[in-house]
């Protein structure tokens, strides 16, 4: 009997220290889960930049190891559309002898500048004048980081024409590392708040550069010779 009872105090010290020696889960030390500077460190590489990064192949690729496969095929897909119409309008220009690379059809030029000039992994038409990342948070083995940007604008008369964005970022484990599988983005402006998605924004692009590029290649131009103007 004593030496059953000596045996069990005995063993109190080490389950304690053996149960003390379990690491719990946290935001900074996932149980089975990539390191949580990897997350950290993609959302900065894409958000992080104090200029305005047009989305196309040269832009994208440095980039494509921070998005899950789900996400680069969505970006892909919108490269495809726009190196389609790049090509439409290469074809046509050079069918019309214009050699002006800026030149579009006037019926497109607008809406293809806006999406070829903007930043559509960011969801950005202009550099924000101060940006904040959140601390990462684990949820359901998933990696939250929010980035929060503001941008200052104001008018001849004083008005407050800036506003307000933020973007939660949510990624997942993929390969040993954590990638973007998500971005949500809510946009405060001018008293009204407006949310969209990553997915959303690139699908939404991309199917306006396939209208641009049919109107282009069912669109007939008219090529004139110029003539001398006459003083009389």
């Amino acid at each position: 009997m004593k030496v059953q009872l000596l045996f069990f105090i005995c063993s109190i010290p080490v389950l304690v220290a053996s149960n003390a020696a379990v690491p719990e889960p946290t935001a900074r030390n996932p149980i089975g889960l990539p390191p949580v500077t990897t997350g950290a460190q993609a959302v900065k590489k894409v958000f992080g930049v104090r200029s305005l990064r047009p989305l196309e192949p040269g832009s994208f690729e440095p980039l494509r190891k921070c998005f899950s496969i789900k996400l680069q095929k969505d970006v892909d897909q919108f490269l495809r559309a726009l190196d389609t119409l790049t090509a439409t309008r290469n074809r046509v220009a050079a069918k019309a002898g214009i050699k002006q690379d800026w030149w579009w059809p006037a019926n497109v030029g607008t809406d293809v500048h806006v999406i070829t000039k903007n930043d559509q992994l960011t969801d950005r038409g202009s550099v924000p004048d101060a940006i904040r990342f959140s601390e990462p948070s684990l949820r359901d083995r998933k990696l939250e980081i929010e980035v929060q940007e503001r941008y200052d604008e104001i008018a001849a008369d004083g008005t407050d024409l800036g506003g307000k964005k933020s973007a939660k970022v949510t990624l997942v484990p993929e390969e040993g590392r954590w990638v973007i599988d998500n971005v949500s983005f809510t946009v405060g402006q001018y008293g009204t708040t407006k949310m969209t998605t990553l997915a959303e924004i690139l699908a939404r692009d991309a199917k306006q550069l396939r209208v641009a590029q049919d109107k282009i290649a069912n669109q007939r131009f008219e090529i004139r010779t110029a003539k001398p103007v006459s003083n009389h």
